[in-house]
């Protein structure tokens, strides 16, 4: 277990130094965190609810939630691109990586993302039901409102909820575990969920730990933002622009360290695989994960290995 926990934190470690070096991982979640983050507030404060009937209401959030999973999911895939560029030598093109995820991987990740939606939307519904119900707002909202509700603090606080988004979190990190079985190993979407389940299951301890070290690291790097809506009150427009951008960053900050986490998992696990299959060949002994080198994106050595079931 211990070792398990080494390995995690290893993989943690490894995101974060990664970001740095190379800042273009980063920016298909910057891209998707505008697109939903004026949607958000629009749905918000600016659409007429009281207008529509309820089926056509329940027909809207779940298209919401399938437009921010599906958003979610196109922009692992692109990361998972650009891993590819690196690995087999090539300059990290984002237009590129774009172009081939959706010529190579669109109909996997529609899948993936409607199977993600209908887990959220239930979840959802969840906290809906265990919420206090809130009057509506229809009009524009101030920056600070805005601010507020882009960081999290527009909601009313229980246990129930927060373990609900703990659950959330975790599907959300599962399904990041499954996509790389798309952009990587070429698997259809019901094939990949179950390759990335078996990761799961193999690797339970590293899966934890990175789930863990980005919980802790997303709370973290959201606390200025949670203290600026909780505590200051009265402040300039630009003040609360700053926590906008600030909010931005630290979304799209967390998000990465979820999908680099568990591609790099992913990627180890691929070359454990091989180093098995191997040993197994010239008759020694099984490695465990922690004696395959852990893959590296910021050496010279190419770890993106075939799947031994392709041999």
């Amino acid at each position: 277990m211990f070792e398990s926990i080494q390995n995690g934190l290893s993989i943690f470690g490894e995101s974060v130094r990664i970001l740095f070096k190379y800042p273009k991982f980063a920016v298909p979640l910057l891209v998707t965190w505008c697109i939903l983050a004026p949607l958000t507030i629009y749905l918000r404060f600016m659409f007429p609810w009281e207008n529509y009937p309820p089926l056509f209401l329940i027909l809207i959030i779940f298209g919401t939630i399938y437009l921010c999973s599906f958003l979610f999911s196109l922009s692992c895939v692109i990361l998972l691109e650009l891993i590819r560029q690196h690995e087999t030598g090539g300059d990290l093109r984002l237009g590129k990586a774009l172009i081939e995820t959706i010529q190579k991987d669109l109909p996997g990740i529609l899948v993936i993302a409607f199977v993600w939606a209908i887990v959220w939307f239930i979840l959802s519904v969840l906290k809906v039901l265990t919420s206090r119900k809130r009057g509506g707002y229809r009009h524009v909202p101030s920056p600070q409102e805005a601010a507020t509700v882009l960081a999290g603090g527009g909601g009313v606080f229980s246990w129930l909820n927060l373990g609900i988004s703990f659950f959330q979190k975790l599907v959300r990190m599962t399904v990041f575990l499954v996509l790389p079985a798309i952009a990587w190993e070429h698997k259809g979407p019901f094939n990949a969920i179950r390759r990335g389940l078996h990761v799961l299951r193999e690797d339970a301890g590293e899966f934890l730990t990175v789930y863990a070290g980005t919980g802790v690291a997303e709370a973290i790097i959201y606390l200025p933002a949670i203290i600026a809506v909780k505590f200051i009150g009265q402040a300039p427009d630009i003040f609360w622009y700053g926590v906008i951008i600030y909010t931005a960053c630290a979304w799209t900050f967390s998000m990465y360290l979820e999908q680099m986490s568990v591609a790099l998992l992913f990627l180890w696990h691929k070359k454990w695989e091989v180093s098995m299959q191997d040993a197994e060949k010239n008759g020694k002994s099984l490695p465990q994960l922690g004696e395959v080198p852990m893959p590296s994106l910021l050496s010279d050595t190419t770890d993106l290995m075939a799947n031994p079931e392709e041999h």
